[in-house]
Formats: structure tokens, C-alpha cells, sequence
């Protein structure tokens, strides 16, 4: 369990670290740093990606505006620090066309690893069970004790809608497979591994709806 909520974590870190790169072309060009079509964009098309996946559109909508709002602190933060001190990123200088593959990638990742973590995003003690979680692995200098409060209390209130299995499948490029792991030869697990011929099957499964 712990393993998927770090899994959400990293990718939240991963889209923050984005931001420096975006923030630089925005100050390159003199580009304001509240991009409403493109948030917009951005929401509709995880909205597009994740509703398929059984996640309900309100709350990706909540949870998208709210990464879309650290993201503008993060800028915002920069911009500030380079009007006071001169521009010093380090970086090569793009254009937001060439960073919009990345975060559109990333979008995907989240919404994925959202699903996949939903059993426990949706335990009851969620919040104060991850708290100090959060704490350790939301490290960048624009989190705060507030904010890491309510990226869980964001997640905690991601709400999950009954969809056809094989369209929540194909959505998510994930097959999901229950097993007790101590039943062989059928399913095995072993140093963490699983074997076994409901295992073999499950893969074949996998590879015949294009899921992993």
C-alpha cells in the first residue's frame, strides 16, 4: 500500500520539477503565469482520461486544479526570486509546446496510479495514517504542512464510478488479478515474486488486452 502511495507522490514531484522549465519560457516571453485555457485543457483531457478508468470527474477535476495550483506557486515563487536577483536558470530555455508532452505523459501516470491506489486512498483513516508520510516524500521547498494536508485530502475525496470492466482495463493499461500466493502450483509467492500457473495465465491475459 505504501509502495502505491509513493508511487503518487513521486509522480506529484515529478510534475513540480517541470515547473522551473515552464517558468523560464513564461519569462522569456513575457508570458503570464495563469494559463486558464491551458488548465482548462489539461482538466478536461485527464477528465477525458480517467473517466474510463471508473474515477469520478468532479474529483479529478478537484485534484488536477489543485496540482494547476502549485504549479502556478511554483512559477510564481521563481519569477518573483528572478525580478528581485536577475533571471538565473540553469537550464536550456524551450518553448511550452516542447514541455507539454511531458506533463501530458505525466497526466496519464497520475490518473493510473490514482486507480490502482484507490482501495486506500478510500480507508477512512487515510489522512492522518499518511501524514507523516507526506512529510517525507513531498520535499519540494514549495509544500508546506497545509498543502501536503490537502494533496491527501484531495486524494481522500477522489471518488470511484461503476464502469464496464475491459473499458476500465483498456483505460488504465492495467489488469488487476487477486491471488493468495500460497497455493501452488496455481499462484506461489516467493522472495516477492509470484509463480504459478494462474500467474502464466494472468500475463497471457494481460498481453491479449494490451495491459500490463
Amino acid at each position: 500500500e505504501d509502495s502505491e502511495i509513493a508511487r503518487i507522490f513521486d509522480l506529484a514531484e515529478q510534475r513540480l520539477a517541470v515547473m522551473p522549465a515552464v517558468a523560464a519560457v513564461k519569462w522569456q516571453t513575457k508570458g503570464p503565469i495563469l494559463d486558464q485555457p491551458r488548465e482548462t485543457a489539461v482538466i478536461d483531457r485527464a477528465t477525458e482520461i480517467g473517466t474510463p478508468m471508473g474515477l469520478a470527474a468532479d474529483s479529478i477535476k478537484h485534484l488536477f486544479e489543485f496540482q494547476a495550483r502549485m504549479a502556478r506557486e511554483v512559477q510564481t515563487g521563481l519569477h518573483q526570486d528572478w525580478k528581485a536577483h536577475g533571471f538565473s536558470y540553469q537550464g536550456n530555455v524551450t518553448t511550452l509546446a516542447a514541455l507539454r508532452p511531458k506533463l501530458d505523459g505525466l497526466t496519464f501516470d497520475i490518473l493510473q496510479a490514482v486507480y490502482l491506489a484507490a482501495p486506500v486512498i478510500k480507508r477512512a483513516d487515510f489522512e492522518s495514517h499518511y501524514a507523516e508520510f507526506a512529510q517525507k516524500h513531498l520535499q519540494s521547498p514549495v509544500w508546506t504542512d497545509k498543502s501536503r494536508h490537502e494533496m491527501l485530502s484531495v486524494l481522500h475525496s477522489v471518488a470511484l464510478t461503476p464502469v464496464p470492466t475491459l473499458q476500465r482495463i483498456s483505460a488504465s493499461n492495467t489488469l488487476r488479478v487477486g491471488v493468495t500466493g500460497d497455493y501452488a502450483p496455481f499462484a506461489l509467492e516467493a522472495d516477492g515474486s509470484l509463480t504459478g500457473t494462474d500467474i502464466d495465465r494472468a500475463r497471457l491475459l494481460a498481453a491479449h488486452l494490451n495491459a500490463l
